[in-house]
């Protein structure tokens, strides 16, 4: 939570961008580091984690607390983390499956889960409930 804390000192000072830039440079990498192991958490902490994402997506868009998530996901083109962790499986999944013989396999097994990541951009409400 300090650096998102930190987020929250710099929403004056630089514009909207480069606050995006921060989070996925120096916050989003935090959530991500060891997801698979997060894959399998209690509903709670799912809640947590998901609460942090959000409060510093609203950090950056300065939005009212009270906004949607799926609003705020959708304003900076972000996914939740649920599916962020669904996606990293899947690759991990696919990197055990697949080896260098068969590299165009991989390739189109990516072009896959990048196709299944611009479908729940769109529809957000529709990719919570879509099992992988």
């Amino acid at each position: 939570m300090t650096k998102i804390n930190c987020l929250r000192s710099f929403v004056h000072l630089v514009p909207r961008h480069a606050l995006l830039t921060i989070f996925k440079t120096n916050i989003l990498p935090v959530f991500d580091y060891g997801n698979i192991i997060y894959n399998n958490c209690s509903d709670y902490d799912n809640r947590m984690l998901n609460k942090a994402q959000l409060s510093a997506a609203k950090i950056i868009l300065g939005c009212l607390k009270t906004t949607s998530s799926n609003d705020v996901l959708a304003d900076l083109n972000l996914t939740s983390l649920n599916l962020r962790r669904k996606i990293s499986l899947l690759c991990h999944v696919s990197k055990l499956m697949f080896t260098y013989d068969t590299l165009p396999l991989s390739c189109q097994f990516f072009q896959i889960v990048q196709r299944i990541c611009s479908v729940c951009f769109t529809s957000q409400s529709k990719c919570s409930k879509t099992t992988f």
